[in-house]
């Protein structure tokens, strides 16, 4: 795998994970309420507000992993370098990629594309619990999983084992830590979109205008 390059301009570096927008392949499980070619199109609406946001996130360093095509013309709009996520599941390509990040930068954050609640203030209170001594940063989301997961060097036994896309990924991510004796910080939990249900976040609100 090649070392992203521009890793010495900060101490910071932002991960936004996402997956190549392909029909029937992203966020399967509100098809029943919004069907294929809208579950797609809400999506491409996430992706474009995460890589906006991330495109005006200064003083940060920001790179874009792709499970999929790296090339595909949605991330076209992103200002930093796209890379290919590697690994067997989610848990050690999200390894992978943080530590190919930490190996030049002194923090890393690594989210992922389907929270419409992120910001840059969220992203600051992360990195700032970093650097005053958390070994890991949680973003909870309401669902069980976490929207956010922060480090200052490579724990790879925290994405491990985990079942992931269920709601026992917090805790069971919290009681490694715990038996790992590491130090961690929780910031305010916030809502993703995965289910029908978790729609109704987005009914008259502007987060993805």
């Amino acid at each position: 795998m090649k070392t992203p390059a521009g890793a010495e301009s900060h101490s910071r570096c932002l991960i936004l994970f996402v997956r190549e927008p392909v029909a029937g392949r992203v966020k399967t499980r509100l098809e029943p309420a919004l069907g294929i070619k809208g579950t797609l199109a809400l999506y491409r609406r996430l992706l474009d507000r995460q890589i906006s946001l991330l495109n005006h996130y200064h003083n940060v360093d920001c790179q874009l992993w792709v499970e999929g095509d790296s090339a595909h013309e949605a991330f076209s709009e992103f200002n930093g370098p796209v890379f290919q996520q590697f690994g067997n599941d989610l848990g050690l390509r999200m390894n992978n990629a943080l530590a190919n990040v930490l190996d030049q930068y002194g923090s890393a954050i690594l989210i992922g594309c389907d929270c419409p609640e992120y910001s840059h203030a969220y992203f600051d209170r992360g990195f700032w619990a970093l650097e005053q001594g958390a070994d890991v940063v949680l973003g909870p989301a309401r669902d069980g999983g976490y929207v956010l997961v922060g480090l200052r060097q490579v724990e790879e036994l925290i994405f491990r084992g985990m079942d992931w896309g269920t709601d026992a990924v917090l805790q069971q991510t919290r009681e490694c830590i715990s038996a790992l004796g590491l130090n961690y910080h929780e910031l305010e939990i916030l809502q993703d979109i995965d289910e029908p249900q978790d729609l109704i976040l987005l009914n008259g609100t502007t987060m993805l205008q």
